[in-house]
Parts: C-alpha cells; structure tokens; sequence
C-alpha cells in the first residue's frame, strides 16, 4: 500500500521492493536455458545413436560421433536414428520422473525451512542446481568435440535436469509472493513467465546461429552472471519475527503431534500441508493433472516437430520465438486487468481450456500429416498462425495457479505451501511423462495419438476447476477490483467451525483478501488453526491460538 492510502501497482511496489532484484537472477538462467532449446534435442540424439542399440555409451569422449542424426539422416544412419529418438523420449522419461519424486519429497520440507531461516539462501541454493547442469552439459559436448581426456557423461546433466527447473521456480514464487501484495500476485507470478518468455524470443535465434559449443558456454556464461548478482545485491524478504512466527508454529504443531517420530520426519511430512485444507487439495489435483499433461507434451514435442512435420533447427527457433512474444504480450500487458476482471478462478478455467485446445491441434495436424496428403509445410504454417495463440493463452494457468494457492496461505507458510503444491504438480510432471514415452513407443507410427490422450487429461482438469473450485466474490469494483475464492465453502473454514461450535456462523474473508483495515486475512487451518494477527505492518510475533474441545480458538500462553 503506498502512503496515500491508495494500492500500488505492480511495476511500482516491484520497483520499490525487494522483488526487483530476483529479475536478473531468472532472467539469465532463462535466456540460458533458451540459447540450449535448439541445440539439445540434437545432442541427445547423436548421444544415443552413437551407442546405438544400447542407451550408455562406452569408451569416453571418442565414442560419441556428433552429427550422426541431422533432420534427414543418411540412409545408413536412419534405424539408429529412429531409435535414438525413441530412446531420448524414454530416458527423458524416467529421469523427469526420478527428479520429480525427489523434488515432491523435497520442496516442501525446503519451503518450511526457507520460512523458517529465511527465503534469500534457499533461493540462491536452489538457482545454483541449473548452473551445475548446463556446466555438466557444456563440458559434455567440449570433450567429445575436442577429445578431452577428462569426460564428463550426459547422464549427469539428464539427472540434474528436472529438479533443475522446479526447485527455482518454487523458491521464486515464494519469494515473489513475500515481496508482493495479494493483489499484485498473479503479476508477480507471470513475471517468472515473462523472463522466459523474453528469453524464448531471443535464446533460441543465438542458439540456432551459433555453434553449438559457443552456445553451450553463453548459456552458462549468462546464468552465471545472474546468479551472481543475486549473491551481492537480492535482500531477504521475511523479517526476524516471522521467521519467529513460522517456527513457533511448527514447535506448536510437533508438540501436539507424536514427539520425537514427529521432529524426525517434521521434514518430510511437510507436504501433508495440503491435506489440511480441502482447497489446497482440490488446487493440487488439478495443478497435478495439468503438470502431468505439460510435462509429457514438452518432452516428446521437438521429436515430434522433427519427425512428423519435418521441422528443422531453424524452424523450431522459429516457433518458439513465436511462442515467447505472444507469451509476453500475455503475461506484460494482458495478465494483470484479466485479474481484476475475471479473478484467478475463471483465469485458471480459460487457462485450462486454452491448454487442451492447443494440445488437441498438435494431435489433428500430426494426423493429416501422416495419414492425408496434407503437405507438412501447410501443417507448419498453421502451427504458427493458429496454434501459438491458444499456447499463449495456456500460459496464464501457472500465475493463476501460483496467485490462488499464494493468497490462500498465511505469511508464514507461504515456503511450505507453495513448496508442497509446486511437490504435487512435480510428482505428477514425472508420471506424465513416463506415460507418454510409453504411449510413444507402442505407437511409433501414430504419434498424434499421444496428444489426444494428453488432451483428455487436461479436460479432466479442466472439469475439476469447473465443478469443484469455489467461486469468486469481488472486492471494491472498476479494474481494481480483486476477486478471490471463497474460502469459508470449505470443510475446515472458521466459519464451519463456529456452526460447530454452536454459534451463528460469521461471514469470514477469504484467506489473503484485504480488509477494510488494509490487513491481510490468514488462513485457518483445520484442528491445527494458527491465526496470527498478519499485516504488512507486522508489529511483533502474535501469540498462537490453540483448538479446545468445545471447537472453538482459545489464546494459548
């Protein structure tokens, strides 16, 4: 809030903020990451058809022979490329499925820490992982390019590759929704997608262009400069006394749970946040289910570009910039009055709905191509004409996703729960696409069909978010208007409580909703409710309230 009373925007509070300063730490591992999109999938390939048919290959640097699988490889070539493909499809696979079960064991436990010790080192921690893996990745390819004595394998970088990417973002959305107002949190959230989206612009035009070499070592060189900036100048965002609050809260919570079973697996079971809340566990299902259905279609999508519709490096550069400037049009000029407009709610079911539009037109198209005499450079065309816009639209679900949970979370667990929801979408990101390499290579010559499975689970999403997620109210009115979930629908709200209790059943504010008073409304979580005094003008640490028997709060000394 600024002096005047009057809201800030999000530029403004981000500018005045601490926030700002997180920008330059995603935007050089994003630009990073977008120099490597056109070069990976080639890598990968000429790695495992260099040991063709086995997936290792033996013998150091000198065993690898790059360049062995260009768009049109020769005749000799063209079975080990074949199944190079099938096999980069599969181990993506599986090592997207391993480091997503490690990061579903983990983000949460690392959330709980963060809002204990403070946000700044685990966020710092957490980018350090992709710099680790692009450096394991250019070293890779430097020896087998100039025969290095020291080799360092690809299955180092397709290990750290996964929790790579989750990690970071789980630290970032829940230092974002510590720097910014509930009502500036969804464009909080979509500056994450903006970087990427800026850097899909850019990124893959220099990777495609340059060597792959100099590309590999750019990448590196701009992540760690951003990293680096984050170490001298990104502040810590939770001040001493709520980290204080957070860790009374988890004192509070183990005492009154099982002792010393309790403090050694207090890590571990921080995920079980979510089923304190049956919000929380509707938002993760369907957060589950549309990670699954991404996650799968991004791993198979650059093969399936290749293979079905012909599309070389130049091509795949081409359409991913596409997909950055209409990403960033949506996320820079149109996330934000959608907001006000719509509420995150209906924002996530558009969101939803825009997803499986566009993963259902990947699937048509894949199946003129190969079962009509549609020419595939029509079938290109259209990708870029029709599709990309749907693809832009799917890219408001991650902020919205991210602005519900974030606004439904008091400001001491906001590590926890963002960690525990970012666990449950990661676990299912790994299962989707196990599923899919699956469906792949039972289906070799039917690859759309892979879509249409994907597609149908993103409507099961979609279904869930319609039927099931509470609806909105609106607060104030004009662009400012913020709509919210209802909260106190839900089982364990405090408003359920009080008819339990006897009482007459008071209208209670949506957790993360603004008061008349300018404070913020926490969130009451079930036969644990904590209900800390939480403002922006944190004063001191409040004292927790403890459940009686009779259900209602009492003051605890």
């Amino acid at each position: 809030m600024s002096r005047g009373g009057a809201p800030k925007g999000l530029l403004r509070e981000l500018w005045d903020g601490p926030g700002k300063w997180l920008v330059p730490v995603l935007a050089g591992w994003a630009f990073g990451v977008g120099i490597m999109v056109p070069v990976i999938t080639d890598i990968t390939e000429d790695y495992f058809a260099s040991a063709y048919p086995l997936l290792l290959v033996r013998g150091g640097s000198r065993a690898v022979h790059n360049g062995i699988c260009p768009e049109h490889p020769a005749p000799e070539n063209a079975e080990r490329c074949a199944g190079a493909i099938a096999a980069s499809v599969g181990v993506a696979s599986y090592a997207d499925a391993v480091g997503s079960l490690i990061t579903f064991l983990l983000s949460a436990g690392l959330g709980r820490l963060s809002d204990e010790l403070g946000r700044r080192p685990f966020v710092l921690a957490s980018f350090c992982i992709p710099q680790i893996a692009h450096l394991a990745l250019a070293f890779y390819y430097s020896s087998t390019v100039r025969g290095w004595s020291v080799y360092v394998d690809l299955w180092v970088y397709l290990s750290l590759k996964t929790i790579s990417s989750s990690l970071p973002i789980s630290m970032a959305l829940a230092y974002y929704a510590d720097a910014l107002s509930p009502r500036n949190r969804a464009g909080g959230f979509g500056i994450v997608l903006c970087c990427f989206s800026g850097a899909i612009i850019v990124g893959p035009k220099i990777g495609a262009v340059l060597p792959t070499e100099t590309a590999l070592w750019l990448a590196l060189g701009l992540g760690a400069s951003g990293l680096l900036a984050g170490f001298l100048f990104l502040p810590e965002t939770l001040s001493p006394e709520k980290r204080l609050t957070a860790q009374r809260s988890r004192h509070i919570r183990v005492e009154n749970s099982s002792g010393a079973q309790s403090r050694l697996t207090d890590f571990f079971d921080s995920v079980l946040i979510l089923t304190r809340d049956r919000f929380f566990l509707v938002l993760a299902a369907v957060a589950a289910t549309d990670g699954a259905a991404v996650q799968g279609l991004q791993d198979v999508s650059l093969y399936y570009l290749k293979s079905t519709f012909g599309a070389d490096v130049q091509f795949r550069s081409t359409l991913l910039e596409a997909v950055g400037f209409v990403g960033l049009v949506t996320q820079g000029l149109l996330l934000r009055p959608m907001v006000y407009y719509l509420g995150e709610r209906w924002l996530l079911i558009i969101g939803l709905a825009a997803t499986a539009g566009f993963i259902a037109a990947y699937g048509v198209l894949g199946q003129m191509v190969l079962t009509t005499s549609f020419p595939a450079s029509s079938a290109r065309a259209m990708l870029l004409t029709f599709v990309i816009p749907l693809n832009a639209m799917a890219m408001i679900t991650f902020p919205a996703i991210s602005a519900l949970k974030a606004n439904h979370a008091s400001d001491e667990e906001q590590g926890q729960v963002q960690g525990a929801l970012n666990g449950a979408r990661s676990l299912a990101s790994g299962i989707g696409p196990l599923l899919t390499a699956q469906l792949w290579r039972a289906l070799p010559v039917a690859p759309y069909v892979v879509y249409y499975c994907l597609c149908a689970v993103v409507v099961v999403s979609l279904l869930v978010a319609l039927t099931v997620l509470p609806r909105a109210r609106t607060l104030g009115s004009g662009l400012g208007a913020l709509k919210e979930p209802l909260l106190d629908v839900v089982t364990d709200s405090p408003s359920a409580d009080a008819g339990a209790a006897g009482r007459e059943a008071e209208y209670v504010p949506a957790a993360g909703s603004i008061d008349s008073s300018g404070r913020v409304t926490p969130l009451h979580f079930g036969n644990s409710s904590l209900d800390p005094a939480l403002a922006y003008d944190f004063p001191s640490p409040p004292a927790p309230r403890r459940r009686s028997s009779g259900g209602t709060d009492e003051e605890s000394g």
